[in-house]
């Protein structure tokens, strides 16, 4: 009897609603987590359900209530990236932000300077302007000096390029400028022949006869009608040698005759010596 005894509060105890087993729910967005067997046991949260066998444990945890998954759309992957959405594909990877978006374009107002022309006619402003000299001489050295331009196209580099000479006081750039606007033929005529006169003081300044008696022939030819011309033409002939200074000499007086002004003694004693 007494083993009955022993027995029936165990059994009773068994069936005591305090032990009976608790009905758990699996939550619908669960996160997953893994531990071990060896590692201690939190303390019992809501909703918890252990998946998998006794060497590894699969916990998932999570609320009962539904989340709204959280998502950030980045850039649309193309295999040609960014630069192959283009305007009216539908992908925008810069939507939604601000973009500025600038073109330059080059322009003249005059028909005869193409855009090519116009653009490096800009650039050498440019240049200039920030005080890089040599680089916008040198871009407009090469305009003036291309066939694949138009003599208008040569000549407003060639007038570019003397500015630029007169600006950092380059005698060299002057001189250089200069024959090439009187290359492209289309300087008015009085412009012309101021050019070949500063060509040939300059020829004259540094000394250099020879140079200066070709370029007092170019001037004749455009200008022949003025003595003086004539006069310094003989008197570089005879420094050099030339038997042609006689020729120069007496047409410088016929002119002068032929105008009705005095004739410089010097100038027939030229003649005589």
């Amino acid at each position: 009897m007494s083993k009955l005894v022993w027995i029936v509060p165990m059994l009773i105890a068994i069936a005591s609603p305090a032990y009976a087993e608790q009905s758990l729910e699996v939550p619908q967005r669960p996160q997953s987590v893994e531990t071990n067997d060896d590692e201690t046991a939190p303390e019992p949260a809501p909703a918890i359900v252990v998946y998998g066998s006794a060497d590894r444990r699969m916990v998932l945890t999570g609320s009962r209530l539904p989340r709204a998954p959280v998502r950030k759309d980045g850039p649309v992957a193309t295999d040609t990236g960014v630069m192959g959405l283009v305007p009216g594909s539908g992908m925008d990877p810069f939507a939604g932000g601000t973009r500025k978006i600038t073109t330059k374009t080059c322009r003249s107002d005059g028909e005869a300077i193409s855009k090519e022309a116009a653009c490096l006619l800009a650039k050498a402003d440019r240049s200039w302007e920030n005080g890089d000299a040599e680089r916008g001489a040198s871009l407009l050295r090469s305009m003036a000096d291309e066939d694949h331009f138009n003599a208008e196209e040569r000549l407003a580099a060639s007038q570019r390029l003397y500015a630029i000479g007169d600006g950092i006081q380059s005698r060299a750039l002057r001189e250089e400028a200069l024959i090439k606007m009187i290359d492209t033929g289309l300087l008015p005529q009085s412009d012309a022949i101021a050019a070949h006169r500063t060509l040939v003081a300059m020829a004259m300044k540094r000394a250099e006869p020879t140079l200066a008696v070709s370029r007092l022939e170019s001037l004749l030819s455009v200008s022949p009608g003025r003595p003086q011309d004539w006069v310094n033409l003989a008197v570089l002939q005879r420094r050099l040698g030339d038997p042609a200074s006689r020729t120069s000499m007496l047409r410088a007086i016929d002119l002068n005759e032929a105008a009705g002004r005095p004739i410089d003694p010097s100038w027939r004693s030229f003649l005589e010596s």
